[in-house]
């Protein structure tokens, strides 16, 4: 006796999200990028803030440049679309996004990952009021809201 295939689908989105809630994702996150169900079945941490919104978060030097980093690669090796943001992160291995960031140097030890904030950033692309594109390379990049930074993942 086997598993059915959408069984086995239910298995590795659940093993998936427990990666997240390692991160502290929240409800919201796992409902988004998993649907309801998987996000329905599993427990999470008290005290994991739900808070929306990225504005003060990306006042910060470091989380404006994760966020570079994050939409860069997104739009690179996963494919993502800024015009459709919800859709794309959905269809985005979202896992395979922190894995690369935790190679790339952006380890839980020395920094810890905002997957919640993330999800925030690349589901708000389309309408950010802290999303530009850069004159030389025409990407698009992430500034603090209060201030206007340039490019800065490309020599431009």
């Amino acid at each position: 006796m086997g598993f059915k295939k959408s069984e086995v689908s239910q298995l590795n989105s659940l093993a998936s999200a427990i990666k997240l809630i390692e991160f502290d994702a929240n409800k919201y996150t796992i409902t988004h990028l998993y649907g309801r169900k998987v996000a329905g079945s599993l427990e999470y941490p008290k005290g994991i803030n739900t808070r929306k919104g990225v504005g003060k978060w990306l006042g910060e030097k470091s989380a404006m440049l994760l966020s570079n980093v994050v939409v860069n690669n997104s739009i690179h090796i996963f494919g993502y679309d800024t015009q459709n943001p919800t859709e794309s992160t959905r269809e985005m291995d979202f896992n395979a996004l922190v894995d690369l960031l935790i190679n790339t140097g952006y380890t839980p030890e020395y920094y810890p990952l905002k997957v919640n904030r993330i999800v925030e950033v690349l589901n708000g692309m389309s309408e950010a009021d802290y999303k530009d594109y850069c004159l030389v390379c025409k990407k698009p990049f992430i500034h603090a809201p209060d201030r206007y930074d340039s490019c800065p993942t490309w020599l431009c």
